[in-house]
């Protein structure tokens, strides 16, 4: 009988009347109770009742002696009773428990055994047939290595810090898995297993492999990512059978010549490493399919690498790698070639050679010329040749008939070859940001293509063969001289996105708004006039960027554009808006800022998806951000800015109803910016292409750009009411600085900057400050340096002062005008309006960065001149610490997935979005996890079983977080629980003492949303580990 994956609460008493029923299913319910019945089930063999809510097993159930199969994982049973071992039949069994007790050995005719308990008795040495052992504990009994008849053994996803020796006594062993613990020492007893095939240790603390891995002359699968290897043992060419090899994301820095005796090796993966050379015997690996040694200090390839005649793909992408060998010629089976971010100026013509290539990526480097011999790859389907330094498309790209997808973007083209259409299957052509002035008619006969981007160009027209792309989806055109849009466009009836911005268009044809397919408008700084009735026509578009236009009035007919979510007008000439827009009841933006409006139309206070509404710089200015309550934001700010002019206590009053509408916003705001970014952060970007990676990054950074800026204005008002405190706490100067430009180092990448941090060997130690502030302080230097440098270099210098400390951030950026240094470190500047119009900001930074300096008795200065750089200086009073500083670790950017396996933990948050995101979070460490929507049903859950961790929202309907913290303290108080559960608080307010309220009630940490995905990995290891 199967009764799986429902919501039964109770087995029905009639069940127990099938006495003749051999198979019960009742996993995925939420029983919480076995009735004594059970035991009238007498021919039962097979008991399925994991995954639900049981905390105690009746005695009844032992007298199932007929019992072969029973699973009882994912329950809350705290102990297992000792009559267990009356199941004497069991072949299978499926445990989690805290106390699992020592009768479990008396299962002898057991053969598969999942084991989840705090301690693993040693009496599971007596399970002499056991065949599969599947431990969640933090300590591997000595006693397994009686288990002799073991085949499969895994470990993983625990805290494991050791194995036992004893290990070497399981001589039948086929399958060892102990990835994701704790382990230092792979014990040298491994030697002893000849049956060995698969041996998986990765992300561990490994620092050696000990040479008797030699011995494991049939192990076909050995993985050891993700560890601390400096070294690779010469043993490793004693493997003979070996075919995957993993030893990615250590600190290997050489490859031993052994290396050529694994003939059998199919996989050999070492990205991320230190490796700076490729052994020449890496070509008697005949028989290798896949190589992947990418993020290394790897200058050249050996030409050994044409031997691998089976090689499938090569991958060895961001090395700094000059030169492709003539002899990847003979790589005949090579599908794959990866070698981008090099540092490599030449294509050999004998990659003509590899016919069998389909995929080539070479973005990154330093190539002039794509040799003519590229047309002999007749089988490839992606070509990507991105910032390099091409300037001719060979004619003979046309005979690449199979291709897909070409990206050309950022090169040196000038002109596209008439014989590209003769890639009748492509469907990705990206040439932005090249030098093109004339597009040929002949590729607008590509009658395939989806996507086309040719943003940052010189192209002066579209010529009417522009309707022969049927299957455009995506057209882009920003920044080129387009003065016209031909009428054919009319006819592209799939396209979706359209990108006109800044060109030199004085009209919207009436024929652009035939495409009622569109979702996307843009064209933003033209020169556009009028809009015509017809853009009604667009009835599915949902953005639409006018913004920079010279537009007077609206057509009424905008308002029937019901599906707009964004509407930019700024920086136009209009004076009056039409009462119809107020019937766009799905916008969600409304940039109007920069026009010559007197008044809005009251049909706008009934938009309530309305989260933005920008009326800056017109004759009344405001801004509106109140996420769907609008009306009443409006009437609060007005009745509070007509009691100001009346008195100064009613100034104060406005004051406070401010402060309380910024806390609003950053929950307002904070709170969706936790589902975007924590979903962002979710999506793997090793299963999509690199088009969708490159919109998945730009996503992301817009997401952390919008929080800078949020948090760069609470930060302001705070300041400007005096309610900023600073700490006295000691601190490594050094490693906060050198985190810091870690932060940073991804930024200056992108800009080819160097980043260098100078200090004497007096500035290592501890100082006594506030980190937190500092460290913001230089964010904001920093990433100022490296914004406005074009190249050169950026520089963090640390100095010993009598009083304490001089910091410098020294770049070769294009400097400040002396008459613009006396203003710099003012709100709301940037060093000139032109400025401000090539570099991003609040023009906030600055000033928060001065009155933190002064908040911490400092001060802070700048010297500049234009185009020679500029220095940006602070001296602060600070004192060496006796004490040691807690520093996190830091030794690893990635977190290991199951790392808490067997723990519980209850997430409570009203909003589903957030408690989807912080459960994924949690399921990949391992946590099985329980919700609750509100503090009640908090109360109700933690009275029903104990959790390992509560994860607490703060703000929530009837019961918030710091009263059912509170109460739950009281319940444990009452009960005179040992251990407390640690409690970490969430919530979007960052306003306010918010953790000194967190820790009155009993709270053990906190987090501001959104949260990064290691911020918050960090802080649950660090509660745990308190």
């Amino acid at each position: 009988m199967h009764l799986g994956e429902n919501q039964i609460e109770e087995l029905p008493p009639e069940i127990f009347r099938l006495i003749n029923l051999t198979e019960l299913r009742v996993e995925e319910n939420q029983i919480k109770k076995i009735p004594s019945e059970i035991s009238q089930l007498t021919n039962l063999t097979h008991l399925h009742l994991g995954e639900n809510q049981i905390e105690e097993l009746p005695p009844e159930i032992f007298r199932l002696i007929n019992l072969t199969y029973l699973h009882l994982g994912s329950n809350q049973i705290e102990e297992i009773p000792s009559k267990i071992g009356q199941l004497i039949n069991l072949t299978y069994l499926h445990l989690h428990a805290k106390v699992v007790p020592p009768q479990i050995g008396q299962l002898i005719n057991l053969k598969h055994l999942y084991l989840d308990a705090e301690v693993a008795p040693s009496e599971i040495g007596q399970l002499i047939n056991l065949t599969y052992l599947h431990l969640h504990t933090k300590v591997v009994p000595p006693q397994i290595g009686q288990c002799t008849n073991l085949i499969h053994l895994r470990l993983g996803g625990n805290q494991i810090r050791a194995i036992p020796p004893e290990i070497g006594q399981l001589t039948n062993l086929i399958e060892f898995k102990a990835e994701g613990n704790q382990l230092n020492v792979i014990p040298t007893e491994i030697g002893q297993l000849p049956n060995l095939m698969y041996l998986h240790l990765g992300d561990n603390q490994i620092r050696e492999i000990p040479p008797e891995i030699g011995q494991l002359t049939n192990l076909t699968e050995f993985r050891v990512e993700g560890n601390q290897l400096n070294v690779i043992p010469t043993e490793i060419g004693q493997l003979p059978n070996l075919m995957y090899l993993h030893l990615g994301r250590n600190q290997i820095e050489e490859i031993p010549p052994e290396i050529g005796r694994l003939v059998k090796l199919n996989i050999l993966i070492l990205p991320f490493n230190q490796i700076k050379v490729i052994p020449s015997e890496i070509g008697q690996l005949a028989n290798l399919v896949e190589f992947r040694i990418g993020q290394n200090q790897i200058e050249e390839i050996p030409p050994e690498i044409g031997q691998l005649t089976s090689l499938v793909i090569f991958s060895a992408g961001s090395n700094q790698i000059e030169k492709i060998p003539t002899e990847i010629s003979q790589m005949v089976s090579l599908h794959s070639l990866r070698l981008p971010y090099n540092q490599i100026k030449e294509i050999p013509p004998e990659i003509s050679q590899l016919t069998s290539l389909m995929l080539i990526y070479l973005e990154g480097n330093q190539i002039q010329k794509i040799p003519p011999e590229f047309g002999q790859l007749s089988q490839l389907l992606e070509l990507n040749l991105w910032n390099n330094l091409v300037d001719i498309i060979p004619s003979e790209i046309g005979c690449l008939t199979k291709l897909t997808s070409l990206e050309l973007g950022s090169n040196r083209i000038t002109f596209i070859p008439s014989n590209i259409t003769q890639l009748n299957q492509l469907t990705n052509l990206h040439l932005s940001f090249n030098q093109i002035r004339e597009l040929p008619k002949d590729l607008f006969q590509m009658a395939r293509l989806e996507v086309l981007s040719l943003e940052s160009n010189s192209i002066q027209s579209l010529p009417d063969q522009i309707k022969n792309l049927k299957r455009i989806r995506i057209l882009n055109l920003k920044n080129n001289n387009l003065t016209k849009i031909p009428n054919k466009i009319n006819q592209l009836t799939k396209l979706q996105v359209l990108n006109l911005s800044q060109n030199r268009l004085y009209q919207l044809t009436e024929k652009i708004t035939d495409l009622s397919s569109l979702i996307e408008l843009s064209l933003d700084q033209n020169n556009i006039r009028f809009l015509p009735s017809s853009i009604e026509n667009l009835f599915e578009l949902e953005r639409f960027h006018l913004g920079g236009n010279l537009l007077k009035q609206l057509p009424i007919e905008l308002g029937k554009l019901t599906c707009l979510t964004e509407l930019d007008l700024s920086q136009n000439r209009i004076y009056e808006l039409p009462t119809e827009i107020g019937d766009l009841k799905n916008l969600v933006l409304l940039n109007l800022s920069q026009n010559y409006l007197d008044a809005i139309p009251s049909s706008i206070l009934d938009l309530r998806q309305l989260e933005n509404l920008n009326l800056e710089g017109n004759i009344k200015d405001d801004i509106v951000t109140d996420f769907g309550k609008l009306l009443t934001y409006r009437q609060q700010m007005e009745k509070a800015l007509e009691k100001s002019r009346i008195s100064q206590k009613e100034a104060e009053i406005a004051n406070q109803a401010k402060s309380q509408f910024l806390s609003q916003m950053s929950h307002e705001i904070r709170t969706p910016m936790n589902g975007v970014i924590g979903s962002l952060n979710l999506m793997g970007e090793e299963k999509l292409d690199t088009e969708e990676q490159q919109h998945l990054q730009r996503a992301k950074t817009s997401g952390e750009h919008l929080l800078s800026v949020i948090n760069e204005i609470l930060q302001f008002s705070a300041l400007e009411e005096g309610s900023m405190s600073y700490q006295q706490d000691p601190f490594n100067l050094v490693e906060t600085c050198q985190r810091v430009l870690d932060m940073l180092l991804p930024l200056s990448q992108q800009k080819n900057l160097d980043l260098h941090l100078n200090y004497p060997p007096k500035m290592v130690g501890d100082w006594i400050g506030d980190e937190q502030k500092l460290k913001q302080v230089l964010v904001n230097l920093l990433g100022n340096a490296i914004q406005f440098t074009a190249e050169g270099e950026v520089q963090l210098k640390l100095k010993h002062i009598n009083h304490g400390i001089r910091i410098e951030v020294v770049d070769t950026g294009i400097g400040i005008a002396q008459q613009q240094i006396d203003t710099i470190f003012e709100s709301f500047r940037q060093v000139s309006q032109g400025t401000s119009r090539r570099f991003s900001g609040t023009g906030l930074g600055l000033t928060i960065s001065q009155q933190f300096v002064q908040g911490m008795g400092g001060q802070i200065g700048v010297n500049s001149q234009l185009t020679r750089g500029s220095t940006f200086w602070l001296e602060i009073p600070c004192k060496k610490s006796n004490s040691k500083s807690k520093v996190a670790d830091t030794s690893s950017k990635t977190y290991k997935l199951g790392i808490y396996s067997g723990r519980k933990v209850l997430i409570v948050d009203d909003e589903f979005i957030n408690r989807e995101i912080v459960t994924k979070y949690l399921e990949r460490l391992g946590f099985s996890v329980d919700q609750a929507v509100e503090g009640e049903d908090c109360l109700k859950r933690f009275k029903l079983g104990r959790y390992d961790l509560i994860v607490m929202d703060l703000q929530m309907p009837v019961l918030d977080g710091f009263q059912t913290a509170q109460q739950i303290r009281r319940l444990e108080e009452r009960e005179l629980v040992d251990k407390r559960v640690p409690i970490l608080a969430l919530s979007a307010s960052v306003t306010g003492k918010v953790w000194n309220k967190c820790e009155s009630a009993g709270m053990d940490g906190y987090l501001s949303k959104p949260f990064k995905t290691e911020e918050f990995h960090q802080k649950v290891k660090d509660i745990l580990s308190d």
